[in-house]
């Protein structure tokens, strides 16, 4: 279904696309007649509010990927204690315990979900996965995103309102000995750029690998309060890659755990002085990286989109 197109960086554009593909969700759902099970996602938020309206008597499966509200108050776009998120709140409670079944992207999020009241026999944790890439490396774009600096950590993706931008653009430019590297855009990318912080437009899906390569590790980063509400895609691209991860995430966080559990990475509370001091270590002693990286490469074969795939076929099949 398509969506109104307003600029996304305006919170007010950005619900009037939600919305507008919510209400053409709907009208697609009331006239489908042949459907074995419904899938809902959470981008938009309150997508299972189509669902629930919209069921049959089919399954109904909802894929969280962000947990709402908690994401949005975590991220500063709307206050904690509002009347509209109270409502929310309430609401999303209303419209899970109508599904067959939830799927969570990591064991902290399907413990949140189980606090709503949700049985936890339905639910069910189901990770992104992590895929082997797919295009070669070109040594060019390697060579211009890195520069002529020492240890370079690479952000790559969407700049939105998840990360602590603030903490993590003063560590940039005190840290010794490294180059940070963010290859993406968003609604924090033009204040990086403006702290003096190396901000690179997006590249092709071709160059994704090149993009993994130019970085000694790959950063994934997450704001306080975030914690178990959001799962970055990226650890999992990073991995896929064979990347160490540089995690500047809360310590109670699904990355936090993956990253410890494989020791695939550092990890780094979202604080300015732990950032730099982290990355200034790493650069005066890289010893560590080619240990990380074969334990990145182990844990994507055990973190495979395989496995998250035939997960996701055996549960449809056993709801259907």
């Amino acid at each position: 279904m398509g969506s109104s197109a307003f600029d996304r960086t305006s919170l007010g554009g950005r619900v009037a696309n939600y919305f507008s593909f919510l209400l053409a969700a709907a009208l697609a759902g009331f006239f489908i007649r042949r459907r074995d099970i419904i899938i809902c996602g959470t981008d938009p938020p309150l997508t299972i509010l189509v669902g629930v309206l919209v069921a049959r008597g089919e399954p109904l499966v909802y894929a969280v990927q962000d947990l709402h509200p908690e994401a949005t108050t975590a991220s500063g776009l709307l206050r904690q204690e509002s009347l509209l998120v109270r409502a929310w709140e309430r609401v999303h409670r209303w419209a899970l315990r109508r599904c067959t079944h939830i799927v969570c992207l990591g064991s902290g999020m399907a413990r949140r979900i189980e606090s709503k009241g949700i049985h936890p026999d339905l639910i069910s944790v189901i990770r992104t996965g992590a895929g082997a890439p797919s295009a070669p490396v070109d040594p060019a774009v390697v060579d211009r995103l890195r520069g002529d600096e020492g240890l370079v950590i690479v952000h790559a993706g969407n700049i939105g309102t998840a990360g602590p931008w603030d903490e993590i653009a003063t560590a940039a430019v005190t840290a010794v000995g490294v180059h940070f590297v963010f290859v993406g855009d968003g609604v924090a990318a033009d204040d990086l750029r403006a702290r003096g912080v190396d901000v690179q437009p997006f590249l092709p899906l071709a160059d994704v690998s090149s993009v993994m390569a130019a970085g000694d590790l790959q950063m994934v980063a997450l704001g306080a309060g975030l914690s178990n509400a959001v799962v970055p895609s990226k650890l999992y691209t990073a991995l896929g890659h064979g990347r160490p991860i540089f995690a500047v995430v809360p310590e109670q966080s699904e990355v936090a755990e993956i990253v410890r559990h494989y020791n695939c990475g550092i990890v780094v509370e979202p604080h300015t002085e732990a950032i730099a001091e982290a990355a200034t270590h790493l650069a005066k002693d890289t010893s560590q990286l080619e240990q990380l990286e074969a334990n990145a490469r182990r844990a994507a074969l055990e973190l495979s989109k395989e496995r998250s795939l035939n997960d996701w076929i055996s549960l449809v099949e056993r709801l259907t």
